[in-house]
């Protein structure tokens, strides 16, 4: 049985959740393709068939001749009819060339738009890939940036006010102290909360030593005070 493609739905859409999409695509595109083969084997068998006709017209005509200058009336009267008779079918022969010609074009502006759609998928499906990796490498390196806290300094870097910013790339600790003391103490335990999550700034670290550890500790003796007021002492 052969595969016409006019029996192959065209509608991506109409396919089928468990149906492997891209066999049908090449089901689709293979169809066409045997298609496009029997059109041509009817195309050159019909031009075979095509020129045997007008060979025997000729032939016809040049018998027609031949009786008119023998003037055989009876032969010439048969010859006249039967040349009617084949030039009607080569009128009907010219008539089929030209539905072949225009099957042949639409069979090809369909193929080469099934070519066309297959190249676009492709591009597509690459470009898809390509952005998976990037996210998948993103999320990667975002996991392996994760703080204590399980916060992104990058993220929590990003949600802080400018001055705090302005601290942190600065590497300005005196500064800091001196922006979380002048903030809302709510702001401040709230910011600097995210920062100790997210690693952006470590509780004792080696220039936490003196003044600051000293507060720290401090801090502790007077009973473990709510987390949030450990923070923002240490900074503070």
């Amino acid at each position: 049985m052969k595969i016409l493609s006019k029996d192959i739905s065209d509608d991506e859409d109409d396919t089928h959740p468990n149906i492997d999409t891209p066999s049908l695509f090449r089901w689709r595109h293979q169809a066409r393709v045997e298609r496009m083969e029997e059109q041509k084997k009817e195309k050159e068998t019909f031009k075979s068939e095509l020129t045997s006709h007008q060979q025997k017209i000729q032939d016809m005509k040049q018998k027609l001749k031949e009786a008119e200058e023998k003037k055989a009336l009876e032969d010439l009267d048969a010859l006249k009819k039967e040349l009617k008779e084949m030039e009607q079918q080569e009128t009907e022969f010219r008539r089929k060339e030209d539905e072949i010609k225009q099957a042949q074009k639409e069979y090809m502006d369909a193929f080469n738009d099934e070519l066309n759609g297959f190249k676009e998928r492709i591009r597509t499906r690459a470009k898809q890939k390509i952005e998976e990796a990037i996210k998948e490498h993103e999320e990667e390196e975002r996991q392996k940036r994760l703080g204590p806290g399980g916060l992104d300094p990058v993220e929590v870097f990003e949600s802080l006010p400018d001055v705090m910013k302005d601290c942190f790339e600065k590497k300005d600790i005196e500064m800091l102290k001196k922006v979380v003391v002048e903030m809302p103490k709510e702001d401040a335990e709230y910011h600097i909360k995210r920062c100790v999550d997210s690693g952006l700034w470590v509780p004792g670290g080696a220039e936490g030593e003196g003044e600051e550890g000293a507060e720290e500790e401090g801090a502790k003796e007077e009973g473990e005070g709510k987390e949030k007021d450990e923070i923002y002492e240490e900074v503070k």
